[in-house]
């Protein structure tokens, strides 16, 4: 949710904390442009899987993609995302995964997801901080690109619209 200022208030443990002051690369004015921006809606709207382990992230990159109108679930680990698949296959269109997380790490879900011949199938964009290496290796994995913490509405659309995923 934002302010006047388009500063984000996130919600924490029912604490809302502005969080426009933290040094995250964020401009919801890209989003004022929508026209250009965003993509038509369709009744079938796919969905995207944010998993990442940090709350503030994951409520960034849900914020962005509902600007860019895509339906988004969030989950907090790569246990979460797996229950989450597992219950609705067939309707994750796209993952945005974060490869750095506390028990099973992103590149571990991302090696479930690609022998399993059901989920492989969904595309999968890496977000992290993390090295060249892991990057690499998670695209020689199967993943289908990603986006360098911190990063801008217009690199994340960017990443989608090159995967062709419809909002």
């Amino acid at each position: 949710m934002t302010d006047k200022y388009n500063s984000i208030r996130c919600p924490y443990n029912n604490i809302f904390i502005n969080i426009s002051t933290v040094n995250i690369l964020l401009n919801l004015n890209d989003f004022n442009r929508k026209q250009s921006m965003t993509k038509h809606i369709t009744k079938n709207q796919e969905i995207i899987l944010v998993i990442d382990d940090n709350v503030f992230h994951r409520e960034i990159a849900k914020l962005l993609l509902k600007k860019m109108s895509y339906k988004v679930i969030t989950a907090s680990s790569g246990e979460e995302g797996l229950k989450y698949l597992s219950a609705n296959l067939n309707k994750v269109a796209l993952i945005l995964l974060d490869i750095n997380m506390p028990g099973m790490d992103g590149l571990e879900f991302l090696s479930i997801i690609k022998a399993d011949s059901t989920l492989s199938k969904i595309s999968i964009i890496l977000q992290s901080g993390a090295t060249d290496d892991e990057i690499q290796r998670g695209l020689a994995m199967g993943a289908n690109g990603y986006v360098q913490k911190p990063y801008t509405g217009a690199e994340l659309y960017a990443a989608i619209n090159k995967l062709n995923i419809k909002g």
